[in-house]
């Protein structure tokens, strides 16, 4: 089975992150079974492989705080924008 995938880039103001995404939300791969040996069910796919709509408020309001001397606990939320604007910022993320 092949898994379809759209690409997309968020903008911050010069920096842009690209990503590609499930473009079917109910759609998944797991020929192997490598994520049903890791407990990861079919039904959770969708949670991951998308861009949540508040983890990209939450990347915009990241972009806009000031990270300087701060230690940032992100747990993730979809495919883990937040993360990857905070890594291209350098900034200090456990």
């Amino acid at each position: 089975m092949t898994v379809r995938v759209c690409y997309n880039t968020h903008e911050f103001e010069a920096v842009d992150i690209h990503l590609r995404t499930l473009r079917d939300r109910q759609e998944f791969s797991d020929e192997q079974g490598v994520a049903a040996d890791l407990g990861i069910c079919s039904a959770s796919w969708p949670m991951f492989g998308v861009v949540w709509p508040s983890g990209l408020v939450l990347a915009h309001y990241l972009f806009n705080f000031d990270i300087t001397n701060k230690r940032i606990l992100e747990v993730g939320c979809g495919i883990g924008l937040s993360s990857l604007l905070l890594n291209h910022l350098k900034a200090d993320i456990t």
